[in-house]
């Protein structure tokens, strides 16, 4: 046997000696999220035939919410797992899912799943929380080997590293800060030490060293994007959104499929005024998103425009529609806030008959919901449709007495809708109720000066019609 085989075969002796001590002495466990028999088959062989595990120590399951439910149970009895999940999931991305278990359960093992990867989606799943990926088809030692490297003991850097975040979640910065120094002693500028260092600094309030540390890691680390995260974060904390926008742009560049920071550049770039910008990243979320399932889809663009109605009512009308043509004939009571939220950004843009015919389709879903009645009759009288404006009206506070009885300008808006038909009576009794809630509306004041004028004008009208009816008799 040559020397090469013989390192190889002490190599992967001491792989299947790393995985075995994972199963037996920290009670690891091996969750398969994955509906390829071939792969979970090959990973029963490796446990059962190549390592001769214990039994159970491997599960399978299709759906994520069976995993899930296997997890806690898993964590419950305190046994260790290493979750391998798909890249996708009846086609859509597991990259949210992953995101989601390293936030709830910070010390499992993730490893990916994919035939072949592109750098992009690689770099999105291991920010999102994977340990690793597999590439397949892959053989028993190959999976041995991986599954080694992945659960073996940590070095005493790593260790030392993981002590001092767990004293930042206690909130013992003092002892967090003295982890940060012993790292940076065992390993001069190194990044995760430095950046330890900074969020201990930045919790004992000592922000501007705090600063300093993060950039130092992020000089120690250019492609790494951990610290360019630390100083987005810290530029987020003053308000500084030119500041901000530059460490986004710089983790887009590193990461460009990460659809939370995108949403975030977009809206800070709304924020500055630069639309065309925000509007071509708003585009790019939307694209991302598209690969997933259509109600996310809905639910995006839905963000989207909600976000952009008072910035700008253009673009907040073109991803609110792309939200309510994406879901078509799976539209329910529940996207009543979008039609909502849409005919608000055409009012804003005087298009009040767009709204009309928006504020309609949702009343033939949602017949009895009063904002939407409500909204209609604002639409209308933006046009100056007043007949109608009071009659969505008259329905919204039919179906809810209680409207604008907690906001003094929806109880003005409800008043003047019946003023400007001359019905004194529930006029009255809305800017009464606007202006005792806010005695400062100078428009409820202006709008029941006028309806005083009006009622005195109607009841001379009344008594001289009635003595001229006498008069006639």
């Amino acid at each position: 046997m040559t020397t090469t085989n013989t390192k190889f075969l002490q190599q992967q002796r001491l792989h299947e000696k790393t995985v075995r001590e994972f199963v037996e002495q920290q009670g690891g466990v091996f969750l398969a999220l994955s509906d390829d028999s071939v792969f979970v088959n090959n990973l029963r062989g490796a446990a059962y035939k190549h390592l001769a595990l214990r039994a159970g120590a491997v599960r399978s399951f299709s759906g994520r919410e069976h995993l899930i439910r296997e997890l806690k149970e898993v964590i419950k009895n305190r046994n260790k797992p290493l979750i391998f999940v798909e890249r996708e999931t009846d086609s859509v991305s597991n990259a949210d899912f992953i995101k989601f278990l390293r936030a709830n359960i910070p010390d499992i093992f993730i490893l990916v799943l994919t035939t072949e990867i592109a750098k992009e989606h690689l770099i999105l799943f291991l920010e999102m929380g994977a340990n690793s990926c597999i590439t397949k088809p892959i053989s028993i030692d190959q999976l041995v080997e991986k599954i080694a490297f992945t659960v073996k003991p940590p070095t005493q850097l790593v260790a030392l590293i993981e002590r001092g975040k767990k004293l930042m979640f206690l909130k013992e910065y003092e002892k967090a800060l003295k982890i940060a120094t012993k790292v940076l002693e065992v390993k001069p500028n190194s990044p995760a030490g430095l950046m330890l260092k900074g969020d201990s600094l930045k919790a004992l309030g000592k922000r501007k060293d705090a600063l300093v540390a993060y950039r130092q890691a992020s000089d120690m680390a250019e492609m790494y994007l951990e610290p360019l995260k630390k100083l987005a974060d810290y530029y987020n904390e003053e308000g500084d959104d030119q500041r901000e926008l530059v460490y986004l742009d710089q983790l887009d560049q590193l990461s460009p499929l990460n659809i939370d920071r995108k949403m975030s550049i977009g809206r800070i770039n709304a924020n500055l005024g630069n639309f065309e910008k925000a509007e071509e990243v708003f585009d790019q979320v939307v694209r991302l998103t598209n690969r997933d399932a259509k109600t996310r889809v809905a639910s995006v663009s839905k963000n989207i425009g909600e976000y952009l109605t008072q910035k700008n009512a253009k673009l907040a009308e073109k991803y609110l529609t792309h939200s309510l043509r994406t879901k078509r004939n799976m539209i329910s009571k529940s996207d009543m806030e979008t039609f909502n939220t849409l005919g608000i950004a055409l009012r804003n843009q005087g298009k009040w008959q767009e709204a009309v015919k928006n504020y309609m389709s949702a009343l033939t879903i949602a017949p009895n919901e009063a904002n939407l009645h409500y909204n209609m009759s604002l639409a209308y009288t933006d046009g100056e449709d007043f007949a109608h404006a009071a009659e969505h009206m008259d329905e919204a506070t039919r179906l809810d007495p209680t409207l604008g009885e907690d906001n003094d300008i929806v109880s003005y808006n409800i008043g003047y809708a019946f003023l400007r038909v001359k019905q004194v009576q529930k006029s009255g009794k809305y800017l009464t109720m606007a202006l005792k809630l806010n005695p400062q509306n100078e428009d409820a004041q202006g709008a029941l000066a006028k309806l005083r004028v009006l009622a005195t004008e109607m009841a001379a009208a009344a008594k001289a019609a009635a003595a001229q009816k006498a008069q006639q008799g």
